[in-house]
């Protein structure tokens, strides 16, 4: 049996991220995890090993409200690439 690739969806929006997470469970190649804030995420990608990460553009998970940047780096520290 094929080891499920990793995946976690960081949305607000409550609806799309669950609709999403029913297709991509649907193929039974994908585990997939949810965070409903950029905050929660975060916390999960740092306790975790993702094989993707997928995040809607302007997600508090990589911008900083106080210097209105990106800080990518920390997310990439945390994110398996292929």
């Amino acid at each position: 049996m094929a080891t499920l690739r990793k995946i976690l969806l960081v949305d607000d929006d409550d609806d799309l991220r669950e609709a999403l997470s029913e297709q991509l469970v649907m193929t039974e190649d994908f585990d997939v995890f949810e965070a409903a804030t950029g905050a929660e995420g975060m916390e999960k990608v740092k306790a975790g090993l993702y094989d993707l990460v997928i995040l809607t553009w302007k997600q508090d998970l990589v911008h900083s409200q106080k210097s209105d940047t990106h800080d990518y780096q920390d997310v990439r520290r945390h994110v398996y690439r292929v």
